[in-house]
Parts: structure tokens; C-alpha cells; sequence
């Protein structure tokens, strides 16, 4: 791993979608790699929220990791540790795509495929987020987050 700053500028050499997406995998890695990170740090220094955001444009369709086994995780987290998730899905139901993987229904966002609408799910998710650092936990997206997603282009 490396800093952000360090990260490579994408382009057609270095990024080359396939049409394949191992959502299981990434949410847990993402999962058993902050663990291990918060674990290896003084209790003293550890963070006193956890969230992690799912942002996917793509169902799953290529993870060696069962959907239980990543529900494991996430319920895990949530129980035991008060992890917060959030899932923000384009091309499916959201809702649906999340609950399988033990996220709450009003923490899913079916997320609109045009610039304004993904600025509007960024800021309902900026707002949630924002929520959990002030109040430490969140209400989650509501049905006005909904509804924007649902307008139409007339």
C-alpha cells in the first residue's frame, strides 16, 4: 500500500474494466484490513467510529468469498463493535443487494446514473457520515435521499 498522493493517474494502460465485479472479496478485505489496522494500534489511539462505504456501479459476479461469509463480517462488526455500513449500489437494488449482506435497508442507496444524482447520493452519504462524527451513530438515508434518486430528466 501506498499514499494517495502516490497513487497512479488511471488511464487506458493502467485501467482496463472487465465487466467483473468481486464485491464479496473487496467489502471483506476492507473489513479484516481495518480490523488489523485498528488492532495494531494503541486502544488509546483507536478511532471511536468505524464506517466503511460501498460504492459499486456492478453486481457481483466474481468474488471467491460466499455473501454469508461477508455477512458474518459485517453483522460481526456491527454487534460487536459498532461498526457503521453504508452501501451505495448503481445497475441494482440496493436495498435488496445490501440486506443479503447483513446492512440495514436505511443504510442502502439505490444510487441514479447521472452527475447530478451521484452528487446528490455523495452529499446524502457526506451527511450520514458527518452524523456519526458528531452524534456517534447515524439515521441513515431517508426518503427524501430516495427521492432524489428517483427524479426524472424532463
Amino acid at each position: 500500500m501506498y499514499p494517495i498522493a502516490d497513487a497512479p493517474k488511471l488511464d487506458n494502460e493502467n485501467y482496463k474494466p472487465r465487466g467483473r465485479t468481486a464485491l464479496h472479496d473487496a467489502i471483506s478485505r476492507a473489513v479484516d484490513e481495518t480490523a488489523a489496522d485498528i488492532a495494531a494500534v494503541e486502544s488509546a489511539e483507536q478511532p471511536d467510529n468505524v464506517i466503511i462505504v460501498v460504492l459499486t456501479d456492478g453486481k457481483e459476479n466474481a468474488s471467491e468469498t460466499p455473501k454469508d461469509a461477508v455477512r458474518g463480517r459485517v453483522e460481526t462488526r456491527q454487534e460487536a463493535d459498532n461498526w457503521e455500513f453504508l452501501f451505495i449500489g448503481a445497475n441494482q437494488d440496493a436495498v435488496l443487494t445490501a440486506e443479503g449482506m447483513g446492512i440495514e435497508q436505511d443504510r442502502s442507496l439505490t444510487m441514479a446514473h447521472d452527475g447530478e444524482r451521484t452528487r446528490d447520493a455523495y452529499k446524502s452519504t457526506s451527511e450520514n457520515i458527518s452524523e456519526v462524527r458528531s452524534n456517534g451513530s447515524m439515521s441513515g438515508y431517508d426518503a427524501e435521499d430516495r427521492q432524489r434518486q428517483e427524479r426524472t430528466n424532463n
